[in-house]
């Protein structure tokens, strides 16, 4: 599964085993946050290495191939998705390296020894994982970018054959795939802005340091899942349009 599905997943498994467990067997919110970080990171494993994910995975590399097909011939089209595709990526690497050091200077200023702080510091080590992939990845594709502006296409012929391939090798599960992975990046997305929305209020209301503390999760929180979602939706609705698109060669 897409990486959102995850960032839906998180949330949803800690708002169930604080609603559901007898209080007197809760466990601390810390001890549920470290707890559902393992988790999710196992069933993320597991997921992705079940083989119908992966043939999953692989034709929509596929998809895209036969999508670069049809963007490449198109210069105009091309030149505008280069630009608009660098525009996103400089965005990207800006938010994220401010983010990390806004975020790493608040928690160091605030300097609290109560669970909420030790759960920023784990909070930020993730965050700072993620973005370091995140940033890695894009800076990757702006180079690649640049050295392939107009990129070498195959010839016609190998082009219609590599497209029916492409069409008849359709994963069985794949349209279901695809269906809930623009589900759960819509929700990513909406759990994303409504965190970030909700740490941005906590900023700028709220003077206790305990009350920056659970900002800061949120907005950890929020700017991976507004990220993640924005960007699986995006490869999601691409996948069903070219679904459409081969239906109709």
């Amino acid at each position: 599964m897409k990486t959102s599905f995850y960032f839906v997943v998180w949330p949803i498994i800690i708002v169930l085993v604080r609603i559901t467990l007898p209080y007197e067997y809760l466990p601390s919110v810390e001890v549920t946050f470290n707890m559902t970080c393992i988790f999710v990171i196992c069933l993320y494993w597991v997921i992705n290495h079940m083989l119908s994910i992966q043939m999953c995975n692989l034709y929509e590399t596929k998809l895209q191939r036969v999508r670069n097909f049809k963007t490449g011939s198109n210069i105009p089209e091309l030149r505008l998705k280069q630009l608009s595709s660098s525009v996103l990526n400089y965005f990207t690497v800006v938010y994220f390296v401010i983010s990390v050091m806004a975020i790493t200077w608040t928690i160091y200023r605030i300097n609290v020894k109560d669970w909420w702080i030790r759960i920023d510091w784990l909070g930020l080590i993730i965050f700072i994982a993620f973005s370091v992939v995140i940033i890695h990845r894009t800076i990757r594709m702006e180079n690649s970018r640049k050295l392939h502006s107009q990129p070498e296409l195959p010839d016609s012929k190998h082009q219609i054959e590599y497209t029916n391939h492409v069409k008849s090798s359709e994963p069985e599960i794949f349209r279901s795939y695809n269906i809930l992975s623009i589900i759960s990046a819509i929700f990513s997305i909406s759990f994303g802005l409504f965190t970030l929305c909700s740490s941005v209020y906590l900023f700028f209301t709220h003077i206790q340091k305990n009350a920056i503390g659970l900002a800061c999760i949120f907005y950890l929180y929020g700017s991976l899942a507004a990220y993640y979602g924005i960007k699986d939706l995006i490869s999601s609705l691409q996948n069903n349009r070219n679904l459409h698109r081969n239906s109709n060669l």
